[in-house]
């Protein structure tokens, strides 16, 4: 390596020791991790600290009854002392005249919790109550104020029945507590066990089971039974209604006359009987062509048409007196009529229509249908067993 002289110093000398002495490097500041508290936080939270330490919460009262929480905080960096009033619960509250502490020099205040065992006005069945006795010994006479307080409601509660709590040393002791919904008891249990043994004691004595099967007889096979005395079905044939039947096919079969080869005889014969258009009477001006007859002389089948027809339905009000039901009608060509109603119609052609002129009855709910082939154009009447419902009476024309 060449040497430089630089002010009478080896330039070599100085590369060298650059070498073997690391250059050292200040380090002034690192940037913090996101997150990371500042002095700027730690101050902050110190401060908090110290803006509010509790001093202390007592329990005071004033001329109206009511109980108060007193809180003195302190702010630990200015030192001011902050007074808060709330109620028992909690809630912001502004006292009255006659402030006073509760437990004072002259006034000693003794608490014993209970466990409430039943429900009653302020407090529920495992509801957690403290009662409080202030001891005032500042009157001429020492008195003494009982105040209970719902502590599972934080709530100032009337004494409790005597029978709905239990004193309570805080660890808590369920003597009892309410079954479910539901649930056995043993006053049910002890029913239960009246009723099996009322039920073993009807079961005569000496039976036995074996192989899962109750021995009736001790055979131990299945047993007969008859059927004589079991309850027919509803609607079940009977042998009253077997004989009836028997009777009405005896009276068939005797007015039939005795059969010839198979066949029943019309005359005695036994064989077919021909029949001669020529023996019969024909009007006149029927012919007859080639077996036919002849109705219009083409000898084939010929139409027949109805006329369609146009219904007026109409409803009739019964009644227990006679009621027209159909005027009269020359192009009437049928009528049916329905009897709504929960009495006996009877209809007649005759007015007034009575129970001796009717030419049909219509029971109740029944039906009468006259069409076409039986047409009456005359005024029709009716007269019921009794007036309720109506008549649906359809004319067709």
């Amino acid at each position: 390596m060449p040497v430089i002289r630089i002010n009478n110093r080896d330039y070599e000398e100085i590369a060298v020791r650059q070498i073997r002495d690391p250059i050292q490097t200040n380090i002034t500041s690192i940037a913090l991790p996101t997150g990371a508290a500042t002095e700027a936080t730690l101050a902050q939270v110190r401060d908090a600290i110290k803006a509010s330490i509790d001093l202390e919460s007592t329990l005071w009262t004033d001329n109206s009854g009511a109980y108060y929480v007193r809180r003195d905080t302190v702010n630990e960096g200015t030192g001011a002392i902050t007074i808060t009033w709330t109620t028992p619960d909690g809630t912001s509250a502004t006292p009255g005249a006659g402030l006073k502490p509760l437990a004072t020099a002259e006034r000693d205040v003794t608490q014993a919790l209970f466990v409430a065992t039943a429900g009653g006005t302020g407090y529920s069945n495992g509801d957690f109550l403290a009662r409080l006795l202030i001891l005032d010994v500042n009157a001429s006479t020492p008195v003494v104020t009982q105040v209970w307080y719902n502590l599972s409601t934080s709530a100032v509660i009337a004494a409790p029945s005597a029978a709905d709590v239990t004193p309570s040393d805080e660890s808590i002791t369920v003597a009892s507590s309410a079954l479910p919904t539901g649930a056995a008891t043993s006053t049910k249990q002890d029913t239960g066990n009246t009723s099996l043994g009322s039920l073993d004691s009807k079961l005569p004595s000496g039976l036995t089971i074996s192989s899962t099967r109750l021995l009736v007889d001790s055979s131990g096979v299945t047993q007969p039974v008859s059927a004589t005395a079991l309850p027919l079905p509803a609607g079940a044939a009977t042998s009253a209604r077997q004989d009836t039947t028997n009777t009405s096919l005896g009276s068939i079969d005797g007015k039939l006359p005795a059969l010839v080869s198979s066949r029943v005889p019309v005359d005695g014969s036994g064989v077919t009987q021909p029949v001669s258009a020529a023996t019969v009477p024909l009007p006149t001006g029927l012919t007859v062509n080639s077996t036919r007859l002849l109705i219009d002389g083409s000898g084939v089948t010929q139409p027949t048409s109805v006329a369609a027809r146009t219904p007026t339905t109409a409803s009739i009000s019964s009644s227990a007196s006679s009621v027209t039901i159909l005027a009269s009608n020359a192009s009437r060509r049928g009528f049916s009529v329905a009897n709504i109603s929960t009495a006996k119609l009877y209809l007649s052609f005759s007015s007034p229509a009575t129970t001796a002129n009717c030419f049909v009855e219509i029971p109740a709910g029944g039906f009468l249908l006259l069409d076409q082939q039986l047409i009456v154009t005359n005024a029709l009447y009716g007269i019921w067993a009794s007036a309720n419902g109506a008549a649906q009476v359809t004319e067709y024309v």
